[in-house]
């Protein structure tokens, strides 16, 4: 989601990620990116929000 958020290089799937990306807020702080890698069967999701990695089952990126 966050790379092709980044490289909108697929209209119709770079439209999707910059909806749900630039929706984010910090009383939506992304715990659905989460979700997403683990339906995706990601071994991981990484965070440089310390908070986040607390709470959202992700791992912080020191």
């Amino acid at each position: 989601m966050v790379i092709r958020y980044l490289a909108q290089d697929d209209r119709q799937q770079s439209a999707k990620a910059t909806q749900l990306m630039e929706n984010l807020s910090s009383e939506i702080p992304g715990f659905l990116i989460e979700r997403s890698c683990d339906n995706a069967k990601c071994s991981y999701t990484a965070t440089f929000d310390a908070t986040a990695a607390k709470t959202a089952g992700v791992r912080l990126i020191d």
